[in-house]
């Protein structure tokens, strides 16, 4: 009799668990395309995207917490050494080098840049800058590498699919810096779905995200 309580509750306790996950998944999937998608209905603006993302991300990270009751580093949130912080670095630098080659060939081939995000971007103050890469850096790594990842990974068990799915969400999430650009993004998504592969470090990725960010911010004005 003990033994099938002690059955019942640990099955409760595994679909309450999935339930919560599945939930997780479905808002991190939805909620950046959802903003994308009626961005012209919304009338959100500047500010009201980015505490958008870090209520998505906070609430997320409150998901995991609270109602899957798993660890932080069940999403990649780990310690790191200096070494594994060289190799952010590492993967920073690359991704900011793909930068001129990818825009380079766009230009050669007369293909448009220029948006009007990148003029925009010259008009806010660094402290403003510094704020926009932090959040990007935090919340989309939090959103479509640690969670994404971890529990498409835990839901399917197919790498393909917890690949594929945020790197589409991550493209989708950066339409309106224009049709060129996105190229530039999908080769950060890889080479950042990449590390977060190969390290399993939220933070680390977060790092990467940061450095490359905050230097296209203060580079892309004066080209474009």
């Amino acid at each position: 009799m003990i033994t099938n309580v002690k059955t019942i509750n640990k099955s409760q306790v595994k679909t309450h668990t999935r339930m919560a996950t599945v939930s997780g998944v479905v808002l991190a999937l939805l909620g950046p395309t959802l903003l994308v998608l009626l961005s012209n209905y919304l009338k959100l603006g500047f500010i009201g995207s980015e505490l958008f993302f870090w209520g998505l991300a906070i609430g997320i990270l409150a998901l995991v917490r609270f109602w899957e009751r798993r660890p932080l580093y069940s999403i990649g949130s780990k310690r790191f050494s200096l070494r594994d912080a060289g190799w952010a670095i590492v993967f920073a630098v690359a991704l900011f080098l793909s930068f001129p080659l990818i825009y380079g060939t766009l230009i050669w081939l007369e293909v448009p840049v220029a948006t009007e995000m990148f003029k925009a971007l010259g008009a806010l103050p660094l402290p403003v800058l510094l704020l926009l890469a932090l959040r990007a850096g935090v919340t989309e790594e939090i959103l479509n590498r640690g969670f994404l990842i971890e529990r498409l990974l835990l839901l399917t068990n197919s790498k393909v699919v917890a690949v594929v799915l945020p790197l589409l969400i991550f493209i989708i999430s950066h339409l309106a810096w224009g049709m060129a650009h996105l190229l530039f993004v999908t080769v950060g998504g890889v080479l950042l779905t990449i590390l977060y592969f190969w390290k399993r470090n939220l933070w680390l990725n977060i790092i990467c995200h940061f450095l490359v960010d905050i230097s296209l911010f203060l580079l892309m004005p004066p080209l474009f």
